[in-house]
């Protein structure tokens, strides 16, 4: 029989594993054979959890998210989503699991219309429907407003910080679990870098939704994610939660961090 502490502590076990929604594990992978862009990464999301990867350019945090979301296969170690182990899911198969994804480059299509671009994802087998689909796209709009303004208007008419929202939008229509974000403030002015922290915010407390952000902006990390890791080299630190930085701290482990991981394309 279990006495007391120890039944205390497999419930305090249970109820991590419970909340742990995503979980990264010794995660390498890179693009040429034998040459690891990131070596032996961990990290993990728990359910409602804004958690942010910071590093500098080249630091292996886009090659992270490809690894995450099935665009890059892992070469070691295992990634686990909602204890489902999709290490070497292809990213067709992992997004309708729950993962809404916007990568680096927007990746919209610029011929189509806003409103097109935001329905043509598929949904996530937890969708309920078209009707819960036009609900989440009313719901979308009333969050990101600019789009319902030029829902008619094609994806390249649209201003850079217009197209990131359309984008991180698009990812919301397959009504994920985790939102997984790679450099939403890239090529933004100041003005729509603040707008998209703001709606980050937003989507989190209005949908429960965890998020993984990777950013190269020491105040975006900090600002919005409620643990953050520091990448470098195509290695991650230790997390660190809320309340155990300063913007400071984080700035610090950045630039002393920051090199080149060999990663071809940028984060």
């Amino acid at each position: 029989m279990l006495n007391g502490s120890q039944h205390a502590a497999d419930e305090k076990q249970e109820a991590s594993e419970h909340d742990c929604l995503l979980a990264v594990s010794e995660v390498s992978t890179g693009y040429v054979k034998n040459v690891k862009t990131i070596n032996s990464c961990s990290l993990t999301v728990e359910r409602g959890q804004i958690v942010g990867v910071l590093g500098s350019n080249n630091a292996g945090k886009t090659t992270l998210i490809r690894a995450i979301t099935g665009s890059l296969p892992a070469w070691e170690g295992s990634i686990i989503f909602n204890g489902v182990d999709i290490s070497k899911y292809p990213v067709e198969k992992i997004i309708p699991l729950g993962v809404g994804v916007a990568l680096e480059g927007r990746r919209i299509f610029a011929s189509l219309s806003v409103e097109e671009n935001l329905l043509l994802p598929m949904p996530s087998k937890a969708s309920k429907g078209n009707s819960s689909r036009k609900k989440l796209l009313a719901e979308i709009y009333d969050v990101m407003p600019d789009l319902w303004r030029h829902r008619n208007a094609s994806g390249s008419a649209l201003s850079g910080g217009q197209q990131q929202m359309l984008a991180i939008g698009r990812a919301l229509m397959v009504e994920p679990q985790l939102l997984v974000l790679d450099e939403p403030s890239l090529g933004l002015s100041p003005r729509f870098t603040e707008h998209v922290v703001e709606l980050l915010r937003s989507i989190n407390s209005r949908y429960q939704m965890a998020i993984l952000i990777a950013e190269q902006l020491v105040w975006i990390a900090s600002e919005v994610s409620s643990k953050v890791y520091v990448m470098s080299s195509g290695e991650l630190g230790e997390e660190r939660k809320r309340g155990e930085w300063s913007e400071r701290d984080l700035s610090d482990a950045y630039l002393g961090g920051a090199g080149d991981s060999g990663d071809p394309s940028p984060g």
